[in-house]
């Protein structure tokens, strides 16, 4: 025999406030990593606004480059980019992400939009030849190679947390390095390179998989077939 009784269950005023002053932390939470997210893509372009100032940036190049410097080939930087791009498409799909409750194929299609934007972006830019390289060569401004390699770091950050993201940095730094190391770009090229990787990933990151940050998730894009007697066709939606 199974007896019980329904019994009206009313929330103590002291359980309501400590879930607001919940709701109020985790709030905080948010607008603190969604503040640092945004102010280090400001400080790398600021960084790179202040080299122009007395031609400081060429003197730092200058002292950077290596003696004999490469004209061609295989940089240890390509190496590096290779790297750090390949590991943000195959690591969702050998090890979850932290805290996503998303399918690989998901997580591996926004790593490759964000690399995607970042990349023809960069080029885009560099397509205007804003500036030469320090070799002379046209396409300097601004590094694709910085802006790629931080867009496959903030990723892994994002999806991994600080034991990830903190060796991919470095490693995305030491990419930006050795793009100055053999006379290939400024260090304002990289600054700014990197600081674009990093704000476009997030961007595109917090749109796709909602997750906190400063650019929040805006908008929903619906296709769906459209088929009658006289009809055929495709409709597209977008909510905002």
């Amino acid at each position: 025999m199974v007896a019980g009784c329904r019994c009206p269950l009313e929330a103590p005023d002291s359980f309501l406030a400590d879930y607001a002053d919940y709701v109020q932390a985790s709030d905080r939470i948010g607008a603190s990593l969604a503040s640092r997210r945004s102010i280090a893509p400001a400080a790398l372009f600021a960084t790179a606004a202040l080299l122009q100032i007395d031609d400081a940036d060429q003197k730092l190049q200058e002292d950077l480059v290596a003696p004999n410097a490469p004209e061609a080939g295989l940089q240890p930087a390509d190496y590096g980019l290779w790297v750090l791009t390949g590991t943000s498409f195959i690591l969702p799909f050998l090890a979850s992400p932290k805290d996503l409750d998303v399918r690989p194929w998901t997580v591996a299609a926004t790593n490759f939009e964000a690399w995607a934007w970042t990349v023809a972006i960069s080029q885009g830019v560099k397509a205007m030849n804003l500036r030469d390289r320090p070799n002379g060569n046209p396409g300097g401004f601004y590094s694709a190679h910085a802006a790629a390699a931080f867009s496959a770091a903030t990723v892994l950050d994002r999806e991994y947390g600080t034991a990830v993201g903190v060796p991919a940095y470095i490693l995305a730094s030491l990419v930006g390095y050795d793009r100055i190391r053999t006379n290939l770009h400024y260090p304002s090229d990289i600054l700014v390179g990197a600081g674009m990787g990093i704000l476009l990933t997030n961007m595109i990151f917090d749109k796709d998989l909602g997750q906190e940050g400063y650019f929040r998730r805006r908008y929903r894009v619906e296709v769906q077939p459209q088929l009658d007697e006289d009809t055929v066709g495709l409709s597209v939606s977008v909510r905002w």
